[in-house]
């Protein structure tokens, strides 16, 4: 039996997959030669993105390289929800798959544990063979804050996170969305 929580997070989830996966087929269809969810190394001028890496949404190549970033047309609404749950109080906002901010009030995260969590979503070496799974494309770590694109992942990746905050001593989040227009 599932939780509202969790109920809540996969139609979230299902919702923005759907339309990526419709995003991918169109480009494919338009660009024959490319790559859906190609990793890649930014510059540091790139700002906060953890390690420096990024998954792209979808990369043609026509001779030239383009990237394609999708940008969901149709976002799930719903009012805030208040969750108590195993002594951590969550305040769930409104938010896109790709753009889920987690406030927090710890000092500090532990590093190794937020290493391992990104290692594992994020699929460094695209050997995870098991694509349902899904990768997350984008995580930034500011103080009191994190962000995270959640791309193709499962909603696994999300309760992952929220245990990792809780370990860390959380009582309370705030999670909403990086996006002001979500």
């Amino acid at each position: 039996m599932t939780t509202p929580l969790e109920d809540l997070i996969t139609r979230v989830r299902n919702h923005f997959v759907s339309q990526f996966q419709e995003f991918v087929e169109e480009r494919q269809r338009e660009w024959p030669v490319g790559a859906a969810e190609l990793k890649i190394q930014v510059g540091k001028q790139s700002g906060a993105i953890y390690r420096n890496l990024y998954c792209m949404d979808y990369v043609a190549n026509d001779g030239k390289h383009r990237i394609l970033e999708f940008m969901p047309d149709k976002v799930l609404s719903f009012g805030p929800v208040q969750i108590e749950s195993e002594g951590i109080s969550l305040c769930v906002q409104a938010f896109c798959w790709d753009s889920v901010r987690f406030n927090h009030h710890l000092a500090a995260l532990a590093e190794t544990e937020l290493e391992e969590w990104f290692t594992r979503w994020i699929d460094l070496e695209d050997d995870r063979g098991k694509p349902e799974l899904g990768v997350i494309h984008s995580l930034h770590v500011a103080p009191n804050i994190i962000d995270v694109d959640f791309g193709t992942a499962v909603p696994a990746a999300f309760f992952d996170l929220l245990d990792l905050l809780k370990k860390a001593g959380a009582k309370r989040l705030d999670i909403g969305s990086s996006r002001i227009e979500t």
